[in-house]
């Protein structure tokens, strides 16, 4: 990597992010959340924020980096909006 280089990266695949990424910024409600290192932005209690408790923070087994684990997107309050919400194909 040259030095004085960045590359920009939209995602919402913060797994991803967190294994390649030095720095990131989570957006919420038009603005900045928070931004910084991977274990320094992927809180439980940052993400809570954005995700609506839908997601766990655990620590990465092989490189200790932190990765999210979804729990239940079906319980956001927003989850209506989603084009698969009447699905029932998904249940288990």
């Amino acid at each position: 990597v040259d030095e004085g280089y960045g590359v920009g990266l939209v995602t919402h695949d913060l797994n991803l992010a967190a294994q390649f990424c030095h720095r990131l910024v989570v957006l919420n409600e038009g603005g900045i959340l928070v931004e910084g290192s991977p274990s320094a932005v992927m809180k439980q209690e940052v993400l809570d924020k954005v995700y609506a408790d839908t997601l766990m923070v655990k620590e990465h087994p092989s490189n200790g980096l932190p990765m999210v684990i979804l729990t239940n997107a079906r319980a956001r309050p927003d989850s209506h909006s989603h084009p698969r919400s009447g699905d029932d194909s998904c249940k288990t």
